[in-house]
């Protein structure tokens, strides 16, 4: 995660919220180092950095994801 204007022990909270998994899977924030220049859009008191899901050892759930990924991005012409 980026840092954000929210205090650390919120993020997970939100994360909590909007996944409706439990915090205590919610273990491994990382905070990326701010560039001095940035050209983000999405700077602010809203922006709640970047949520990674891992799922390990399946390929039938990587396929699918990539799958969605690819739907996303012919929908939206990317």
């Amino acid at each position: 995660m980026k840092p954000t204007k929210r205090p650390p022990k919120e993020l997970p909270l939100f994360w909590s919220r909007i996944t409706k998994f439990p915090i205590q899977n919610l273990n491994k924030i990382y905070f990326k180092k701010n560039k001095v220049n940035s050209f983000r859009k999405n700077k602010g008191g809203n922006y709640n950095g970047v949520l990674r899901i891992t799922v390990r050892n399946s390929t039938d759930t990587n396929r699918k994801v990539t799958g969605w990924i690819q739907g996303i991005c012919k929908e939206f012409k990317v």
